[in-house]
C-alpha cells in the first residue's frame, strides 16, 4: 500500500475511533447507572429490613466504582461509622452480599507503601472467573 493511503487510513480511524468514544462513552455511562440504580432498588426491595438493602446497594456501588474491584473493610468506616452500625447495619449487609454470591471477603496481603499487617477487603465476587479456572 502507498504511505499516503495508509496515513488517510490512519487519519479516518482515528477520526472514526474519536467519534464512536464520544457517542459510546457516555452511553456506556448511563447504561452503568441506570443499571446500578435498578440493583440498588432491588436490593432495597429485597432486603427491606432496617436498611440493609440500602446498605447493600451502596457497598455494591463502591465497589464498582473501586479500582480494583475491592475494599479495605477498614476504608468502610468513613462511609459507615461503626457508632451507627444500629442504622446502617453493615455487618448484617456485608454478611447477605457474601450469602447471595455477589461479594467475598478475604484477607489481602499488603501492597507497596501500605502496612505490614494482611488486612481484610471485600471484593466483587466473579462466577465466571471461578469457573473458569
Amino acid at each position: 500500500m502507498p504511505k499516503e493511503l495508509l496515513v488517510r487510513l490512519k487519519t479516518a480511524l482515528m477520526e472514526e475511533y474519536q467519534s464512536l468514544s464520544q457517542i459510546e462513552i457516555p452511553a456506556a455511562e448511563t447504561r452503568r447507572l441506570a443499571s446500578l440504580k435498578q440493583l440498588k432498588a432491588l436490593l432495597k426491595l429485597f432486603f427491606p429490613q432496617r436498611s440493609v438493602g440500602n446498605t447493600m446497594g451502596r457497598l455494591m456501588e463502591l465497589l464498582l466504582d473501586a479500582k480494583d474491584k475491592e475494599i479495605c473493610v477498614r476504608s468502610l468506616a468513613e462511609e459507615f461509622p461503626p457508632a451507627r452500625e444500629q442504622r446502617h447495619n453493615l455487618q448484617q449487609a456485608m454478611a447477605a452480599l457474601e450469602k447471595l454470591g455477589l461479594t467475598i471477603t478475604a484477607t489481602r496481603a499488603p501492597k507497596d507503601g501500605e502496612t505490614a499487617e494482611d488486612e481484610p477487603v471485600l471484593r466483587i465476587h466473579f462466577a465466571e472467573a471461578e469457573s473458569a479456572e
